[in-house]
């Protein structure tokens, strides 16, 4: 299949240092969890057997840590800082500024949150530009015009639009629809 003509680019710079800050802070946290756990359990193989329970817990607990924060990292490479649109094709770059390319035919959904917009596909790429970028707003309503171009379902919060209760969503709309009480006539 031959490469569209992009027809928007959206990108921010700020937006990927802030990605690259996140995954930097990330992996300071991997580095200090494994070291605590190796402390933890260098010190329980020493036979300190008072502490030996509780050193072994601080072990494994660190390694778990180590082990949620690096799959925070893998889920930071769904988020966008560039984002090339076309009638037919969607780039994102990740903040190693690895391209990843779909095609709308194979986005299964949009999924639009408060914090971000993501395209999710049945294949498991998932593309999701982060509410921090500048032109939020503009690139939403760009990418929700191409899905509704092809068709595509939109979810709010995980859920599909059509069960969406939108005063449940927006509750400051409820006033709009507050029937106004009338003194009694008589």
């Amino acid at each position: 299949m031959p490469m569209d003509p992009w027809i928007e680019i959206y990108d921010n710079e700020q937006v990927q240092w802030h990605l690259r800050q996140q995954v930097t802070n990330r992996a300071a946290s991997i580095v200090a969890s494994i070291s605590v756990g190796v402390l933890a359990w260098s010190v329980a193989a020493l036979h300190v057997v008072a502490y030996r329970p509780l050193l072994i817990g601080v072990a494994i607990g660190a390694l778990g840590l180590a082990a949620w924060t690096a799959i925070g990292i893998v889920r930071l490479r769904n988020r966008v800082w560039c984002i090339k649109m076309s009638p037919h094709m969607v780039m994102g770059y990740d903040y190693r500024r690895s391209p990843a390319t779909v095609s709308w035919s194979e986005v299964s959904r949009v999924n639009v949150t408060s914090d971000s917009i993501a395209l999710v596909c049945d294949h498991g790429i998932v593309m999701e530009l982060p509410g921090l970028f500048p032109d939020f707003s503009h690139v939403s309503h760009r990418i929700l015009d191409l899905a509704e171009l092809h068709r595509i379902p939109i979810h709010v919060n995980g859920r599909s639009l059509l069960d969406t209760d939108v005063l449940v969503l927006l509750p400051e709309l409820k006033s709009l629809f507050a029937v106004p009480t009338l003194p009694d006539a008589a």
